[in-house]
């Protein structure tokens, strides 16, 4: 009895977030024994999700016992580096589980609905002017969410700021069960000859900076070899269209 009671104790002062990236990580766990069973990487994974669960209630259990500010902030901001690092236990499961990627029926549907391929048809339209706007504008999606947050954290608005932080992890976890049941590349390395796209495409000054950081960001570091055997899996769903609306 007294060990259940201290058990709910230790529980007690998980929030929501905390609670879904500890369920959500647990899921990842799973997946990745059943996709990936007597494999180091499983291993690694279950390993470090336990971990992961076990300093988010240690760390719940400080606050409620602490007045610090500081201690305060990192829950408060903890999640924001966790969903990045989901996103790279996503990727290792994904290339784990050996499965092969969906680019061929997602470049088939494409044509389907439209009847050419997208990306191909939009190049007639593309200048170093608007190239740099567009790059600009979709690299801005990193640090959209967190724009929101600073905004209602410095506002002190906690209930809403919880609220977002609950939101943006949700949708990101969401996408993430996407990336696992549909991984793909995407038209870059598909359609298109990744390795030329800085001549074919090219901005005018931020460009292809902003090209190495998010390749960097989805594991290919600049000078990769082999970006396409490196690539994370991410084109399914649409995680700059799902969190912008979101």
């Amino acid at each position: 009895m007294i060990g259940k009671i201290k058990f709910k104790t230790w529980f007690h002062s998980l929030r929501p977030v905390d609670i879904l990236i500890i369920g959500f990580t647990h899921i990842l766990s799973l997946l990745s024994v059943i996709l990936s069973f007597g494999t180091m990487m499983s291993v690694y994974i279950v390993a470090t999700n336990l971990l992961l669960a076990a300093f988010i209630i240690r760390l719940g259990k400080t606050v409620e016992n602490s007045s610090s500010k500081i201690i305060r902030g990192v829950q408060d901001w903890y999640p924001i580096p966790i969903i990045y690092f989901i996103f790279k236990e996503v990727h290792f499961i994904i290339l784990g589980s050996e499965r092969g990627d969906w680019d061929n029926i997602f470049i088939a549907i494409d044509r389907a609905i439209f009847g050419v391929d997208p990306t191909v048809w939009f190049t007639q339209f593309a200048t170093p002017l608007l190239t740099e706007i567009l790059q600009i504008a979709y690299t801005s999606y990193y640090f959209i969410m967190l724009a929101v947050g600073f905004e209602l954290y410095i506002r002190k608005d906690q209930e809403k700021f919880l609220f977002a932080v609950f939101t943006v992890v949700y949708g990101f976890a969401l996408s993430y069960l996407g990336y696992l049941a549909f991984p793909a590349v995407g038209p870059r390395f598909t359609l298109h000859d990744f390795y030329a796209l800085n001549n074919e495409l090219p901005g005018l000054w931020l460009t292809n900076c902003l090209r190495d950081f998010i390749n960097a960001g989805e594991s290919i570091p600049k000078g990769s070899l082999n970006a396409l055997a490196l690539a994370q899996r991410d084109v399914f769903p649409s995680g700059h269209t799902q969190m912008t609306i979101l």
